[in-house]
Parts: C-alpha cells; sequence; structure tokens
C-alpha cells in the first residue's frame, strides 16, 4: 500500500485538530490492518481507492461522501465511486479475512464470544438510534437506543 502515507498529508492534521503524534502511530498499524484486505482486490488501483477512501474517512472533509473525499485528495470522482459503491465484488473473502484475524488474535480452544443487546431508556427522540423497541430494562417497547455489546 504505497499511498498508505497520504492520510498524513491531510490537511486535517495541518489544521491541529488531532495531535500528529497519534496518526504516526495509527497510520503504520492501520497500514498493517487494511494490507491483507486490500490484496484480496488485487490490484493497484484498488490500493489507490482503498487507502484514499480510509483517509477520507479520517480527514475533516465535512461531507463523508466519495465526491468530497475524491476532491479533498485531487481524484476524480468516478472511479473511487465505481470501487465503493458499483463494482461487484465478492465480500465472503473479506469477511473470511477478519474471521481468520480475530481466531488468530482472540482465539481460543474453549473460547466463547457472547453479543448483549442493552437497551437504554430514554424520555426523547434526541439521542442516536432511539426508536420504539424491545428495551429489556423496562420488560416492553419503548423509546430507547439499544447497543451491542461483544464479550
Amino acid at each position: 500500500m504505497e499511498a498508505r502515507y497520504a492520510c498524513r498529508k491531510s490537511p486535517w492534521l495541518d489544521e491541529g485538530q488531532r495531535a500528529p503524534e497519534i496518526f504516526e502511530q495509527v497510520l503504520p498499524r492501520l497500514h498493517t490492518f487494511m494490507k491483507p484486505f486490500v490484496r484480496i482486490f488485487q490490484g493497484q488501483a484498488a490500493d489507490q481507492h482503498a487507502t484514499t477512501y480510509v483517509c477520507g474517512l479520517l480527514s475533516n472533509v465535512e461531507h463523508k461522501n466519495i465526491a468530497s473525499i475524491a476532491s479533498r485528495f485531487g481524484q476524480s470522482r468516478l472511479p473511487l465511486q465505481g470501487f465503493i459503491g458499483w463494482d461487484t465484488w465478492d465480500d465472503a473473502p473479506l469477511r473470511g479475512e477478519l474471521r481468520g484475524q480475530v481466531t488468530r488474535h482472540l482465539g481460543q480452544g474453549d473460547g466463547v464470544l457472547v453479543f448483549d443487546p442493552s437497551g437504554f431508556p430514554t424520555s426523547g427522540r434526541e439521542s442516536v438510534g432511539v426508536a420504539r423497541q424491545w428495551c429489556g430494562r423496562l420488560g416492553k417497547v419503548d423509546n430507547c437506543p439499544v447497543a451491542i455489546s461483544l464479550g
């Protein structure tokens, strides 16, 4: 992923919203994490598009859409749009890679992963995810966001 450090050149870092030292530590780890996923796509264009997209999500672009991200990095929108939204590709190899990474780092022969949905009652609709849905704490359907925890 040759363009992996393109995020460093982001105006976001220059504007002082985040300490550059944070990204000096995060970017190599992000590169290491993304490398096997990008390799699945097999191509330099995919490498560039994946890097551009992730850097755009990390940038200070006001609207995190393809047009804004492509513009931020001086690229045409259409190739990036094709990669993210139009091209057909099988997600099974990506899910398999992620599953393999989780197994390598967290897996144990007797290990168990537990997903736990927890509802939190609220009195308004201003919080993210608030809807009339089952709230286990109340034992009924009411206004609440639900968080899914993994342990």
